[in-house]
């Protein structure tokens, strides 16, 4: 598992946690997706069930053809998740990809700073980059 050290203030103390980004969600990880999303889509009065976005999310993941689930783990919880949806292109001539979604939970979303010594190299980058 690719991970990346950020460091993080929920009360102005600065804190150090080790968040591991899995790049690939995984069938067992789509609940908890869901239900991050529903959250998500509540903030926008938005109202749908975690079922039903369990559902597509499983879609995606076992068809890559539809695009990708990222999700970010603090000790072994989901706090954060990005649905990318692939489409096809006609301006970019081939496969192409939008960020659908993109949810952290609000205890999560202050980041005070990520040293540059944390982000993965662009050799990594390449290697993680998305290619159906």
């Amino acid at each position: 598992m690719a991970g990346w050290l950020i460091s993080f203030s929920l009360d102005r103390t600065a804190r150090t946690v080790r968040a591991v980004l899995t790049f690939a969600a995984t069938e067992q990880d789509c609940a908890q997706c869901a239900a991050l999303l529903v959250e998500q889509l509540r903030e926008h009065d938005v109202h749908v069930s975690a079922e039903s976005l369990c559902r597509v999310l499983k879609r995606v993941i076992a068809d890559e053809q539809r695009g990708f689930v990222f999700l970010a783990r603090v000790e072994g919880r989901i706090v954060g998740v990005a649905y990318v949806a692939a489409i096809l292109s006609v301006e970019h001539r081939g496969p192409a990809a939008w960020l659908e979604e993109l949810y952290v939970a609000p205890a999560w979303r202050q980041l005070v700073s990520a040293p540059p010594w944390s982000l993965p190299s662009w050799s990594e980058r390449e290697r993680l980059a998305w290619r159906p």
